[in-house]
């Protein structure tokens, strides 16, 4: 197994190592196991980031909806599927939810983008995602931090087509 990692993060001067697996000790296995599927699904160089709302911020979100981290890990696993179970899809949304506003009572996103949007002081794109766009947002990152990040360590693997995990082809492009 693997014991250390540590990555050489920075340009220049202010290059540095980071340990990994001390940050990952002091978050614990189940937060650690569930990193990946977080920072996929809250945005990545791969997936898209929801409007406004920084990593500090879903990070924070995170330490406020534990239940979430049972939601993470499974979009972080190798064998995630394209289908996501629905309680996998009912933990991201309250997740989701509490993202976009900590203090409502609401349970869906649906409601919240509807009162978000008829309370008239926020532009469509800034109020929460519908159920589907964020389906397709946790399709994207299972696919990224399953079998993309968790089998990046095995030599000579190919990755599976995106397609079904929100990915379309059109042309010569993958498209989400």
């Amino acid at each position: 197994g693997l014991y250390e990692l540590w990555f050489l993060y920075g340009v220049g001067k202010t290059q540095r190592y980071i340990p990994a697996h001390i940050i990952a000790n002091h978050l614990g296995p189940q937060k650690s196991q569930a990193l990946r599927g977080f920072h996929a699904f809250t945005g990545c160089d791969t997936t898209s980031f929801f409007a406004l709302k920084s990593k500090i911020r879903c990070w924070k979100t995170w330490e406020e909806c534990p239940g979430s981290t049972l939601a993470f890990q499974y979009l972080s696993s190798k064998d995630s599927v394209k289908e996501l179970p629905d309680d996998i899809i009912g933990q991201i949304e309250a997740f989701t939810v509490k993202l976009y506003d900590a203090m409502t009572q609401l349970s869906t996103v649906n409601e919240l983008r509807k009162v978000q949007f008829c309370s008239g002081d926020r532009q469509v794109s800034m109020c929460a995602p519908t159920k589907g766009s964020l389906i397709e947002q946790c399709r994207r990152a299972a696919y990224q931090a399953g079998p993309i990040w968790g089998r990046s360590i095995i030599h000579d693997e190919k990755p599976p087509s995106p397609e079904g995990w929100g990915w379309t082809l059109i042309v010569d492009r993958w498209e989400p």
